[in-house]
């Protein structure tokens, strides 16, 4: 693999995560280059990165365009994109790496192969890793999902291909439901297309955050739980997967190899599995980006998941598998700026924020006191993530960190995570992805 130069490193994005590069660009001695739009020009990130440069008037973090002009005119020889925004457009990273840029991500192909649902069902069918039950090609109309349903049972789920996120999931109880449902207009209105899966209502979310180098080694950093979500949308992620059964971890490696190495895949991705109570483990999809909580692998291994993607964009290699060492327990809870009983989002004026600390807490965030939370972009404010020596300790510690963290001015979710570490099944493993929507 030709090795490429991350001297000076463009970061497409905001917020905690361009702000969490930039530390880590600037640990690496390069030099971090950072995009703003007005909301922005006072942020930790801006105030932290060696350049600082507002995008065009009117412009974006999804504006493509305006991000190469700029990457170009900075004279960057690297884009790293984060997550959301940009992260999985293949056109983007194409036209990145014409632009003779190292892009700090997976292929085009494989992205395309990858971060669409139905092609990623198909790679996976081709990689004999089995996907949840359902219809790979696309679902225009009912009959259908009735046909599916009358052999596999409600409910069933429809998503949209270009979903992510949580997001583009319809769930159907019934075949009444099916045929009142509006997915399918809205879907081909949008230009979108829908898969089937069954809808598991019973299950537990693990994923391995996992790499692999252009000389075709690979690694799993770690496994991690993502069970408790709501809205398909995760809450609390932990590492290492707690209570797995004998022989899993392995099942995990392997299917998460097969299903890198059949893209032929160089970068960091994360590969999501939903794990029955009869020991069944389905393939979800893969993530080909980094991915919001990919703090607890850092804590649990003592690796930089970001220096890790930026060397490996290089063209350097990945550290051998038997030199991955994990040791304890960490858990992260995203702090969202949403009531925390409805979840419904509630931006506005940070008054007072008080970070809490102590040994073994990390708080990622871009958040301070006289902060506003503008409307428009995704409600996560934080990440706080706790590291111990075993899960019952380090849920101790988070309960403690949870109880140090003040954020007035604002409804958050920190109340309902201090409720998650007192409630007996959380602490005794017993809940799935569901748990929530049945309480």
């Amino acid at each position: 693999m030709t090795t490429r130069s991350a001297d000076r490193v463009l970061i497409a994005n905001r917020g905690e995560i361009a702000l969490r590069v930039v530390r880590t660009v600037r640990d690496l001695g390069g030099t971090s280059i950072l995009p703003y739009t007005p909301e922005d020009l006072l942020s930790p990130a801006a105030e932290l990165a060696d350049e600082a440069h507002a995008l065009p008037e009117g412009s974006s973090y999804t504006d493509a365009a305006a991000i190469l002009d700029l990457a170009r005119r900075t004279g960057a020889d690297a884009i790293h994109p984060g997550y959301g925004f940009l992260s999985e457009r293949a056109d983007f990273a194409r036209a990145v790496m014409d632009a003779d840029i190292t892009w700090v991500g997976p292929s085009p192909e494989a992205m395309e192969a990858l971060g669409d649902k139905m092609s990623a069902r198909a790679t996976a069918e081709r990689a004999g890793v089995a996907p949840v039950p359902g219809i790979t090609d696309s679902v225009t109309g009912p009959d259908a999902v009735i046909d599916f349903a009358s052999a596999h049972g409600y409910p069933v789920a429809l998503k949209r291909t270009d979903g992510g996120g949580g997001r583009g999931i319809t769930v159907l109880a019934s075949e009444e439901e099916v045929r009142s449902t509006p997915a399918f207009e809205a879907a081909a209105a949008g230009g979108g297309a829908l898969i089937l899966e069954k809808f598991v209502t019973a299950a537990r979310h693990i994923e391995t955050q996992c790499a692999r180098d252009g000389h075709g080694a690979f690694a799993v950093v770690s496994t991690r739980d993502c069970t408790l979500q709501r809205r398909n949308q995760k809450l609390l992620e932990e590492a290492p997967a707690p209570y797995l059964p004998e022989g899993l971890d392995a099942r995990l490696t392997g299917a998460s190899r097969r299903l890198l190495e059949a893209v032929d895949y160089v970068g960091v991705a994360t590969c999501e599995f939903l794990l029955s109570p009869d020991g069944d483990l389905w393939f979800l999809e893969v993530n080909p980006r980094l991915q919001v909580e990919h703090c607890v692998s850092e804590m649990v291994s003592g690796l930089d998941i970001i220096e890790l993607m930026i060397k490996v964009a290089q063209g350097e290699a990945l550290p051998p598998q038997e030199n991955i060492t994990l040791k304890g327990h960490a858990i992260e809870c995203r702090i969202t700026a949403e009531d925390p009983n409805t979840f419904t989002p509630s931006p506005g004026k940070i008054t007072k924020y008080v970070c809490p600390g102590g040994r073994n807490v990390r708080m990622d965030s871009h958040i301070y006191q006289d902060y506003s939370i503008p409307p428009y972009y995704d409600s996560m404010i934080g990440k706080l993530i706790v590291w111990d020596t075993d899960r019952n300790r380090a849920i101790r510690k988070m309960k403690v960190a949870l109880e140090q963290l003040v954020i007035s001015g604002i409804k958050t979710t920190r109340d309902f995570h201090i409720a998650m570490m007192e409630n007996r099944d959380f602490i005794e493993n017993n809940y799935d992805t569901n748990y929530l929507s049945r309480r």
